[in-house]
């Protein structure tokens, strides 16, 4: 793997939020707008990624996830994190924690913090000691560069 992000989002004002994120350490990223575009970069470029970060609700609900757990079945060892919108109800939220570890899963991010104060943080479902130390940084809360609430 080459410290190269896969993000998938269907949402371009949610994507270029996070783009800027991922530009500001210089972190090299692929953006795709689905679920099937990101299992096709996958199938061919197993090994080229060390994060997919992805939306749930893309072509229908529950796209990405469907997306990670067939990326499991592919063969993906790298690091997956899920951002949504679903994860602002407390609820959903705790719940998710608890339940999509099982399918590879390894953190959740709210778009509601993205949204209203530019803030980006990964919450961990599984331990890892496999995420290299140049991203190491990009999981923890920061803000977001150049934010702006009204793009």
């Amino acid at each position: 793997m080459n410290d190269t992000i896969l993000l998938v989002d269907d949402n371009k004002m949610y994507a270029n939020w996070m783009q800027s994120l991922f530009a500001s350490y210089f972190i090299p990223f692929h953006y795709v707008e689905s679920s099937i575009e990101a299992l096709q970069e996958i199938k061919q470029k197993l090994t080229t990624y060390t994060i997919v970060v992805s939306d749930i609700t893309m072509e229908h609900p529950g796209a990405g996830l469907t997306m990670c757990w067939k990326m499991r079945r592919l063969g993906f060892r790298g690091i997956i994190w899920i951002v949504s919108t679903g994860f602002d109800n407390r609820l959903v939220f705790w719940f998710s924690k608890l339940t999509l570890r099982f399918i590879g899963v390894s953190g959740i991010i709210r778009k509601k913090e993205l949204r209203e104060i530019g803030i980006w943080e990964v919450h961990w479902l599984q331990k890892t000691n496999n995420i290299p130390e140049r991203l190491l940084s990009l999981s923890q809360r920061q803000s977001i560069p150049n934010w702006n609430k009204k793009r």
